[in-house]
């Protein structure tokens, strides 16, 4: 990491290349070691009372690069305590109504394979029962602010929770007070602290990218110059039990906190009769995207008949999602007839899983299925982070065989194809969301 002075950092030999002094050549002898070794995920499972076959997950990965005191074994302590406290529900007669999964991956560290390849062996059950999935990866680093990276889905279930719950030094204040007053205000929701869609790469990714499953990923950050910073002793071997016991989190008050917080998110996606999910936020965050989207170096190329069509599609999904919210108030008001309720689940469920294209990024560059669809919809305000179709394409270009011979108007086309899977994908999430009674 680099520091904070105001000058630059040469990081030798020597003081830089200059005309008289030529930048050296350094030859690095590497002497790492491949070898194989069997990794093993831990999965465990309380079968649900009454819906069985919906699964709602929570996890995160025991690998760490070194001694792992945070990453990731505050989260696991927070995954540990949630199984704890489930563990006595159940022994005292409880049952969740929707199985709950609780999961201990290995190799995150070497690119999310432990979650990756079980989500794939088990790809086409998942796809039709996993509801959401909750992550706890480094949940504690500081005590300064909580970031939550979220599916547009499930923010009202995750600022109700944080409503309910007291800061832990103040408790004249709110989890949700905390929040705003440390948080960027959110654009669309007056009063709320903004949550972010995904930024940060850890075991959700798979769950999002290959399902189009709803996912949050929960972590509590200290700042530096009102700055949201990674802890810098991340990935070093300073990162022990004695960083968190003296720095990260004294007493464990915030650990004790993201236990509760998520611990009461999992009980409510995994207890409610009807999904705590608002498909609302989720049409909003599509329309937020068609914005940007929008003033784009791509779009403004194209022909516009085709970002008209797209307009169109997005104000029908704005419209029916009010709509459908309306419908399942009064339902669910009306009456408690177990299938009109397992409709109105399965239609919130399935909303998000649309935008998973198994047809992105064909054609003549073979099945490459960038998952395009779901990183327009996962496009952030935050410039740095923006997962904007056109950027993703600028970027990749490059890196996949053959695209960097492409001319621009063959790589336009490509964009004009991947804007079709776009304008399909909203009008059958429009179509889906259509109240039916």
């Amino acid at each position: 990491m680099r520091g904070h002075l105001k000058m630059d950092y040469r990081l030798g030999p020597g003081l830089g290349p200059t005309k008289a002094n030529p930048a050296p050549v350094v030859r690095l002898e590497v002497n790492n070691q491949f070898v194989t070794k069997k990794i093993r995920n831990v999965i465990a499972t309380i079968s649900g009372s009454e819906e069985p076959d919906r699964y709602v997950l929570i996890g995160n990965h025991k690998d760490a690069i070194t001694f792992g005191g945070s990453d990731p074994s505050s989260g696991t302590a927070v995954l540990m305590e949630i199984s704890r406290v489930l563990w006595k529900l159940k022994q005292n007669g409880w049952r969740p109504r929707r199985t709950i999964k609780l999961c201990s991956w290995s190799g995150e560290e070497d690119g999310l394979i432990g979650s990756t390849e079980w989500i794939q062996e088990n790809l086409e059950v998942l796809k039709k029962r996993a509801v959401a999935y909750l992550n706890t990866d480094t949940i504690v680093m500081g005590t300064d602010l909580l970031n939550v990276q979220a599916s547009p889905l499930l923010g009202d279930v995750i600022l109700n929770n944080a409503r309910e719950l007291q800061n832990p030094v103040n408790s004249s204040i709110t989890l949700f007070d905390s929040m705003i007053n440390s948080l960027p205000k959110s654009k669309d929701y007056p009063g709320e602290p903004h949550i972010y869609n995904m930024i940060y790469s850890t075991d959700h990714v798979p769950f999002l990218h290959l399902l189009g499953l709803s996912v949050a990923d929960f972590e509590y950050f200290f700042t530096y110059n009102n700055k949201i910073l990674i802890y810098p002793i991340y990935h070093t071997q300073y990162d022990t039990f004695e960083f968190v016991e003296r720095f990260a989190d004294p007493n464990f008050l915030y650990s004790r906190l993201m236990a509760k917080l998520v611990g009461s998110i999992l009980l409510d996606l995994s207890d409610s009769e009807v999904l705590p999910f608002n498909v609302t936020r989720f049409a909003k965050s599509v329309q937020n995207a068609f914005k940007t989207l929008q003033d784009s170096e791509h779009s403004k190329r194209i022909n516009g008949l085709q970002m008209a069509y797209l307009e169109k599609a997005v104000k029908s999904l704005v419209n029916i999602t009010k709509a459908f919210e309306s419908a399942k108030s009064r339902l669910t008001r009306q009456q408690k007839n177990p299938l009109v309720l397992c409709m109105l689940n399965d239609q919130m469920s399935g909303l998000e899983k649309i935008f998973v294209s198994p047809n992105a990024m064909k054609g003549l560059l073979g099945d490459l299925n960038d998952r395009i669809l779901k990183e327009l919809i996962d496009s952030n305000e935050n410039k740095n982070h923006m997962l904007l179709i056109s950027e993703k394409f600028n970027k990749n270009f490059n890196k996949i065989a053959g695209m960097k011979n492409l001319t621009q108007k063959e790589k336009d086309e490509y964009f004009k194809f991947e804007m079709s899977l776009i304008i399909q994908a909203v009008r059958e999430a429009t179509k889906l969301m259509k109240p039916l009674k």
